[in-house]
């Protein structure tokens, strides 16, 4: 039950990650369409249609409901259900409304220009793996980049899922490696609890600090090692 719950926050977080963004372009772009044709939705739907930054939840529904008669009440339901949908239904929904609202398909990727963005993602939180100075970030940067590498999964991950996201990872590494990744969480979690609680020992603060560094040192070169290719 505790993998499934977290497997639920997972999509959600994905969802909303990545399609409120995709709903935020369907709904503005519906909008501009409307006004560019003489249609007048208002000074509110205006000024909406023009901010760069995400909308809220009460900014897209205000949106979607000014939308023309045709379209309004498909894109109110598009704001009021995509974050209850999984990942995989969420795509679908949107592909749909780009197409009913905007007339345009999302363009799917060929397996060469996906490979492509996954090649430079991995190498972007690669580098930032090897540049990383903060301890307690290794096992947030490396889990992503091990998804990536092994799942080709791009997934921007909140700490409370950090936990679930390394289950997917086993049997996908060596075991060695996956234990190594479940201590390295454990004791990442402990260090941050520990050395942000008042009282704590100060000295058993520093022994899991050096614990912690071998163990940060450890993932980063058996991580790197299986993204950078093979030498000659």
């Amino acid at each position: 039950k505790v993998q499934r719950d977290a497997k639920t926050q997972m999509e959600r977080h994905l969802v909303r990650s990545v399609g409120l963004t995709q709903v935020d372009e369907i709904l503005k772009v519906s909008a501009l369409q409307a006004f560019n044709i003489g249609q007048d939705l208002g000074d509110e739907v205006n000024d909406l249609t023009k901010t760069v930054r995400a909308l809220t939840d009460k900014e897209r529904l205000v949106l979607a409901k000014a939308l023309p008669k045709d379209i309004a009440t498909e894109a109110a339901n598009l704001v009021n259900t995509i974050q209850k949908k999984n990942f995989a239904d969420a795509v679908a929904m949107l592909e749909d409304c780009f197409s009913d609202f905007c007339g345009k398909r999302v363009p799917k990727m060929d397996k060469k220009l996906e490979h492509k963005v996954l090649r430079e993602y991995q190498q972007e939180l690669l580098a930032s793996l090897n540049s990383n100075a903060a301890l307690t970030s290794t096992i947030a940067i490396a889990v992503p980049l091990l998804l990536a590498k092994k799942k080709d999964l791009m997934v921007n991950l909140p700490g409370k899922l950090l936990g679930f996201a390394i289950t997917q990872l086993e049997g996908a590494v060596d075991e060695a490696e996956y234990e190594t990744l479940c201590e390295l969480h454990k004791k990442t979690v402990s260090y941050i609890q520990k050395s942000s609680r008042k009282g704590t020992d100060a000295h058993q603060v520093a022994e899991l600090e050096v614990e912690l560094g071998t163990l940060s040192a450890s993932v980063t070169s058996k991580v790197s090692a299986m993204i950078l290719p093979a030498g000659p």
